[in-house]
């Protein structure tokens, strides 16, 4: 799960982009994020960028429940 980061730091863009090209096939990816439509557009691309969309993203779920309501807002992701 990647919560309240904003994607703009370009190292720990890396280690995620990284972490996203050599995951598991199995494996689910869930991004956490809050604020308004325009913010939510503007923060999408910047995940889009860092994650190497449209490139397939089977694993990855966008949230925009923000914490701590993500957890009751996505059950399927918990499973």
């Amino acid at each position: 799960m990647v919560a309240g980061y904003g994607f703009g730091d370009v190292p720990v863009n890396a280690a995620i982009a990284h972490g996203w090209r050599k995951r598991k096939s199995a494996s689910r990816w869930l991004v956490v994020e809050r604020g308004s439509v325009i913010g939510r557009f503007h923060r999408l691309m910047r995940v889009a960028k860092v994650m190497a969309w449209p490139s397939p993203r089977t694993g990855l779920l966008m949230s925009w429940s923000g914490l701590p309501r993500v957890a009751t807002d996505e059950p399927a992701f918990w499973k």
